[in-house]
């Protein structure tokens, strides 16, 4: 086989590789600043919530201003649920953990889909307004919340399987012309 071809295939490999590694780490570098904008946030409410002035409109308006989603808004909440219950919060009354729970539950109430794709929040929205027995949701919203965390882990490993194949098959093909 000509050196150029060889060349060629190996660039073009390692080309492929390249943009293969590049959207995982670029998903792990917004992660990172995400999770820096979180504890940014949770200090935030932490001082806000220590002065008595937390409430569920101004827990939206802070993360909005953090660029925060819903989901991140729920997440520190619960963080700071968590500190209030392990009593490491400056506040020490004992509603702390109480008002915390409403302001969880008041945020939940307004999305109850949260931890599902969107392209099914917005036919649930409507099967959930038919319904006049909201339990009846329930299970199949559980259902579905696993189903959604299944399927991420099956991309997740999918997408691993795909970049170890590309490695493996380029160090093949480089061995095989290198060992010739």
């Amino acid at each position: 086989m000509p050196t150029w071809l060889v060349l060629t295939l190996s660039f073009g490999g390692l080309i492929a590789l390249a943009f293969l590694i590049a959207i995982p780490v670029n998903t792990l570098i917004d992660e990172f600043f995400k999770m820096k904008a979180r504890d940014r946030f949770y200090d935030s409410i932490n001082t806000t919530f220590n002065r008595g002035l937390l409430s569920a409109d101004r827990l939206k308006l802070l993360a909005r201003g953090q660029q925060l989603n819903a989901t991140d808004l729920r997440r520190v909440v619960v963080r700071l649920l968590q500190s209030a219950c392990l009593g490491k919060i400056e506040r020490k009354e004992e509603d702390d953990v109480r008002e915390i729970e409403g302001l969880l539950r008041e945020l939940e109430e307004e999305d109850p889909f949260q931890s599902l794709p969107a392209e099914l929040k917005g036919p649930l929205q409507r099967i959930s307004s038919a319904l006049t027995d909201k339990d009846m949701m329930e299970p199949l919203i559980a259902h579905l919340r696993e189903f959604s965390i299944a399927n991420r882990k099956e991309k997740r490993r999918s997408y691993a399987i795909a970049i170890v194949g590309v490695v493996l098959s380029i160090v093949s093909i480089l061995l095989a012309f290198v060992l010739k």
